[in-house]
């Protein structure tokens, strides 16, 4: 896990890729979801630099880079949410409610991760 200590332009390379596979050929909204993507990781790489500036511990700034690693995914994890809506509403149910449940979990074991510091 040497590349975990940083972020990688490989990193934002996947969740592109990632995005664009999340659209499933739907074209509808091409333009509004590019600009919620660039938004989001434009926000999200601000968020990381900043925290990163901070002068974290070196186990502190392995964690931030799995936060933001998981925060960039979140756009993926939106857009695979909106399509299933449309091809099934009961789909997207079940996608919102695995990640509300998913949620907690992850932000537990950060916290048991620092308390472990």
């Amino acid at each position: 896990l040497a590349h975990a200590a940083v972020m990688q332009r490989t990193d934002l390379d996947v969740v592109a890729q990632l995005f664009d596979l999340a659209c499933g050929g739907e074209e509808a909204d091409v333009a509004a979801w590019a600009e919620r993507f660039q938004e989001h990781i434009a926000q999200t790489m601000r968020r990381h630099s900043s925290k990163l500036k901070q002068g974290l511990a070196p186990e502190r700034q392995k964690l931030e880079v799995f936060r933001a690693r998981l925060e960039l995914q979140e756009i993926v994890m939106d857009r695979l949410e909106s399509w299933a809506l449309h091809v099934n509403p009961l789909l997207g149910e079940a996608f919102k409610q695995l990640r509300a449940a998913r949620e907690p979990i992850v932000q537990e074991i950060f916290s048991c991760c620092l308390e472990s510091k």
